[in-house]
């Protein structure tokens, strides 16, 4: 087994929020993969010439591995291969990349895709179905929604809870006695006093900020963007955010990107995927781009406009099915420079500029601190020793900032350099689903909707440890 190097990285401009350190030159140590206290023995001395050096990044939400993504890449030749995502990031001096969501039916082909990813670790939440989870709420069943929510996540080897709709509404009139509305589901979450299963992540749906979410510290917003439609959403998002709401923002930046959809009648082009159900529908891949000028692009840029430390905001970009890995490095760029930004983005922001001790904490702390990753995201002494060095002046355009984010002049992952000089080095990091590890009991589930319903075998859903 190859011994692990001690590092000492020398004269680094060093931005860690979690320390409060804002461009102060520090040499920074690594040993056994991890932040050290000073030591005079280095291995190996990575001199960073007064280079800005911060955490290793983390992208709270992308969509690398859906099972449409998967069934898409037999069809098509426009999506990224595993190992171009993985370099991709590893370019832009990222470590992780977090999925948002996958189902208890999906959850092993999401991680069997998400382990071919190499360079990067990445994590998953697994989605709360209310079909059958939702008779817990309607008869306040906290206990019972605990133990399966435990369950879910320790037998996907998800990270955490993600909750699509926070409401359940039957069309058929049959059912509609089990409907449940989103203040019933939402006053059931408060109540919860399992603190191991939050927070819960909710997708940003268009009218989840019409009302206000109680308790929200308990919540994450996903692609927060998406539910910022209206004065009063924008209201009820700064509130959430004021009381200790999470969020990933879900900037947009404008380019195009590859959509496959379900349409209803069959044109030219078209795939027709027969699933069993009486008629085949056919599926039609576009290509599909949201102006920055329009309704659904600006409110997230406008929230960022008036951001501040005490809101737990994380910078995510909307994630294409096509995989393009410049969108984070364009909107970095754009909030650090003010001189080539489209010109709705420069009304929405004015004059606002972030520094690079905002962008380590919107793009390392909170995505970290939101994902449940206590040793990522920051420099601590213990920290996993995932370090990213980028060329970097202040006094960089536009075009050179994003060349710069795109292409780091140096990434350290797990104590290993992964990029030198600005090129690839020899080494390949490790890789690995990070996962929750989380207590419960399986004898409890055997007669649950949950578990009893599913089409397919208990047994060939669950994840071990050893594919984890």
């Amino acid at each position: 087994m190859e011994t692990e190097k001690k590092i000492c990285i020398q004269n680094a401009e060093v931005y860690d929020p979690a320390q409060n350190w804002n461009g102060e030159h520090r040499d920074l140590y690594i040993a056994e993969g991890k932040i050290s206290t000073p030591f005079d023995d280095p291995d190996i001395v990575i001199d960073a010439g007064g280079k800005p050096a911060m955490a290793g990044g983390i992208d709270p939400y992308c969509h690398l591995a859906s099972p449409g993504q998967i069934f898409a890449k037999m069809t098509t030749k426009h999506l990224l291969s595993p190992d171009e995502i993985g370099k991709a990031y590893a370019r832009m001096g990222y470590v992780h990349a977090h999925q948002p969501f996958t189902t208890l039916l999906t959850a092993r082909e999401v991680q069997r895709s998400l382990n071919l990813i190499p360079y990067i670790d990445k994590s998953f939440r697994v989605s709360i179905d209310l079909r059958d989870m939702g008779k817990n709420i309607k008869t306040k069943k906290h206990l019972a929604f605990c133990d399966e929510a435990r369950a879910l996540i320790h037998l996907t080897g998800a990270i955490g809870l993600f909750l699509t709709f926070p409401y359940l509404k039957h069309k058929q009139q049959y059912y509609i006695q089990k409907n449940v509305s989103a203040k019933k589901a939402f006053e059931f979450f408060s109540a919860i006093e399992d603190q191991d299963i939050f927070p819960i992540a909710i997708w940003g749906m268009p009218d989840l900020l019409e009302k206000e979410i109680p308790v929200p510290d308990r919540f994450l917003i996903s692609d927060l963007n998406k539910s910022l439609k209206s004065e009063t959403s924008m209201a009820n998002a700064k509130k959430f955010l004021d009381a200790g709401g999470k969020a990933d923002i879900g900037l947009n930046h404008g380019e195009e990107y590859l959509s496959v959809n379900s349409i209803d009648k069959y044109l030219p082009g078209t795939l027709s995927i027969d699933a069993g159900i009486h008629n085949p529908y056919p599926l039609r891949y576009e290509t599909i781009q949201d102006p920055l000028e329009s309704e659904e692009s600006l409110p997230g840029w406008m929230l960022m406009g008036n951001i501040n430390e005490n809101r737990q905001i994380a910078l995510s970009s909307i994630s294409p099915p096509s995989g393009d890995m410049n969108r984070i490095p364009v909107v970095t760029a754009w909030l650090m420079n003010n001189d080539e930004r489209p010109q709705s983005i420069e009304n929405t922001l004015g004059e606002k500029i972030m520094g690079l001790f905002e962008i380590a904490r919107l793009t390392r702390l909170e995505p970290a601190r939101q994902i449940g990753l206590d040793d990522s995201g920051h420099l601590k002494t213990g920290a996993r020793a995932n370090v990213a060095i980028y060329d970097l002046k202040p006094d960089m355009g536009f075009h050179k900032k994003v060349k710069a984010l795109s292409n780091c002049w140096c990434l350290i992952k797990d104590g290993k350099p992964v990029r030198e000089n600005g090129s690839f080095s020899n080494s390949i990091p490790s890789s690995k689903i990070r996962y929750r590890e989380i207590d419960f009991d399986p004898s409890i589930l055997k007669h649950t909707d949950l578990l009893q319903n599913p089409t397919l075998r208990l047994e060939n859903l669950s994840i071990t440890k050893n594919q984890k």
